[in-house]
């Protein structure tokens, strides 16, 4: 949990208007959940138009190797309002 609370302050730090998507196992009744799956939504609007450091952070955050890296959280998917069909 540390390390999503730090991801968190991390988007709020850079001013990240966003929503967060929470699941797995940590919405369950598991008494000590192994990750949280959550994903970060921005506007396609936001994305393309943030700053340098904003991008930087939404895409460490959607790269799942490199956030599992550093903290043991699984975030599967970091959708910004892209999606392909």
């Amino acid at each position: 949990m540390d390390g999503f609370l730090q991801i968190v302050v991390m988007l709020e730090k850079e001013h990240i208007p966003c929503e967060l998507l929470i699941d797995g196992s940590f919405l369950t009744e598991e008494i000590e959940p192994e990750d949280i799956d959550f994903a970060v939504v921005v506007t396609p609007e936001f994305y393309e138009n943030c700053t340098p450091e904003q991008r930087k952070l939404l895409d460490w955050i959607g790269d799942g190797k490199t956030i599992n890296g550093s903290f043991v959280l699984s975030a599967k998917t970091g959708s910004f309002g892209r999606h392909s069909r």
